[in-house]
């Protein structure tokens, strides 16, 4: 047994204005919470729903196992890192994808 507890991660698929995919080789984040001996599981950010169904399950999981577990929640960011970064460095086509899932009109 170890300490209780979950790890959140907000995956907006970028680290300021690198890419996620040339930061690490594995798929999701989550993958690497094996490495840590404990469970992780990627779910879809932008659904408050399912995000609140997630964290309350991982926690009751959390207090029954006394053991930590890591979710992602895979998100978009429409914005620069910080207020003046912009969003320059993010392909249009990319920008595009992330108004349609986010229901956001171009």
């Amino acid at each position: 047994m170890g300490p209780a507890g979950y790890f959140l991660i907000e995956n907006n698929g970028y680290g300021l204005s690198t890419p996620t995919h040339e930061q690490y080789r594995c798929i999701n984040l989550a993958d690497k919470a094996k490495g840590y001996g404990i469970e992780g599981i990627t779910i879809e950010g932008n659904n408050i729903l399912s995000v609140y169904d997630t964290i309350k399950g991982v926690r009751d999981y959390c207090i029954k196992n006394q053991k930590p577990y890591l979710i992602e929640c895979s998100t978009f960011r429409m914005r620069g890192h910080e207020e003046a970064s912009g969003t320059k460095y993010v392909p249009r086509n990319y920008l595009n994808f992330g108004r349609k899932r986010s229901g956001k009109q171009l």
